[in-house]
């Protein structure tokens, strides 16, 4: 069962923490550093404002077009399917829709001219959406094109414009306020680390919104190259098909492996990589991919999806766990919704062996011996947990339950 991707205006912190992403972060880091050239006499130093000024948009396309893809971890590598001139395309955009608004309070008027700006810096984002998917500036100065784009997402929009000029202002209000009073070296360092942080945040935002409706557009999401409207099949695809047929199992794994772990979870060549790890029964190769997507798969609004992911593991890699122990509980409960009692007491094994002293433990323990006597009929294996969670963890929250339990349970 698919459902439903968590809307952008609910992953707000998220947008946040996004550039404080290890790959993110230093990508920001050596950048910020980088700008102290741009202190070196005469041409030097405006040369290497404008290549950084360049960079930085470059990286920050990557992040939109990566985040398009359906991926929450930022790009692996700084360079990207985003065309090397995309910073010249965003300028020749600005340049020419600032040119609309001089020319229009030339001829109509400042009031008009005010109305024209004010169209223009709402459609903007809708603008930077086209340019990234179609990298064409005549498709990105259609208004046409803007206006069906804010149609197919409705209201939602105006939200995703008042967080864009939050950011903004967030980010103006830090430099202006933050940096002055630093000794110059470290406040310029700091200006220029805020203004790219926020700049990468905002764009992850619009990569996002491009992924929640690329139903609605018809957008074709590939793993590889600059999102299109085309269809076609992807070339990795059919390599790896082709080693299939040839019998060469493991080479077609090695051929989307990569490919598979940086185009995100929902891609096709993710769950081509993924169908055939599961019929190969490469446990290892599953469970290193599960570590690297269930988490985006989480925050896409996938839970079922990586429920499977998790059941899948489990079942192919004895040794397989979560980085973070907690996550055996919400995937518990999330097989406990649907009903898959089975999978709830499997996700469960080994737990205290794994994860010693975990705060989740008596939750845990407790919902393992819950569907066994509710669910599977299993009352004796439950009665055995019940007991030790009596002893362990009588002044827990959960104690009570705890007490119910064990006196279903007690032998007359």
């Amino acid at each position: 069962m698919s459902h439903p991707i968590t809307p952008f205006w609910e992953i707000i912190p998220q947008v946040f923490r996004y550039p404080a992403k290890t790959d993110a972060l230093l990508t920001i880091g050596v950048f910020s550093f980088l700008w102290l050239l741009t202190g070196l006499p005469g041409l030097i130093g405006l040369v290497i404002a404008i290549v950084l000024i360049a960079a930085t948009y470059r990286y920050a396309y990557s992040v939109l077009v990566h985040t398009a893809r359906g991926n929450m971890e930022p790009p692996p590598s700084y360079f990207s399917s985003v065309s090397e001139n995309i910073f010249w395309q965003q300028l020749g955009l600005w340049i020419l829709l600032f040119s609309v608004v001089i020319a229009t309070g030339w001829l109509l008027g400042l009031l008009m001219a005010m109305i024209v700006a004010f169209v223009i810096l709402v459609a903007l984002p809708m603008a930077t959406i086209i340019l990234a998917i179609d990298q064409s500036i005549a498709q990105a100065l259609n208004p046409a094109v803007w206006f069906d784009g804010i149609g197919r997402i409705g209201i939602p929009y105006a939200a995703l414009v008042l967080f864009l000029v939050l950011l903004m202002l967030s980010s103006g209000f830090l430099t202006n306020n933050v940096a002055p009073l630093l000794p110059f070296a470290i406040g310029y360092l700091l200006t220029n680390f805020i203004s790219m942080y926020f700049l990468v945040a905002m764009f992850f935002l619009m990569g996002y919104v491009i992924y929640q409706y690329h139903e609605e557009f018809g957008w074709e999401l590939e793993p590889q190259g600059p999102l299109t409207n085309a269809r076609g099949p992807d070339p990795l695809i059919v390599q790896a098909e082709e080693k299939i047929e040839a019998g060469d199992i493991d080479g077609a794994k090695r051929l989307l492996s990569a490919a598979a772990m940086e185009s995100g979870p929902l891609s096709e060549i993710g769950r081509r990589y993924v169908k055939l790890l599961r019929v190969s029964r490469d446990g290892k190769a599953l469970t290193a991919y599960a570590k690297r997507n269930l988490e985006a798969l989480m925050e896409l609004g996938e839970e079922q999806k990586a429920l499977d992911l998790v059941v899948e593991c489990n079942a192919l890699d004895e040794e397989f766990q979560f980085r973070d122990g907690r996550h055996v509980l919400t995937f518990m409960e999330l097989a406990t919704q649907s009903g898959r009692y089975r999978e709830v007491v499997d996700l469960a094994k080994g737990f205290t062996r794994r994860y010693p002293k975990h705060p989740d433990t008596a939750e845990v323990l407790y919902l393992t011996a819950y569907t066994l006597t509710h669910h599977l009929g299993r009352d004796e294996a439950a009665w055995k947990i019940v007991r030790q969670l009596r002893k362990a963890f009588a002044t827990h929250p959960r104690g009570k339950d705890i007490e119910q339990l064990y006196r279903l349970l007690k032998p007359a």
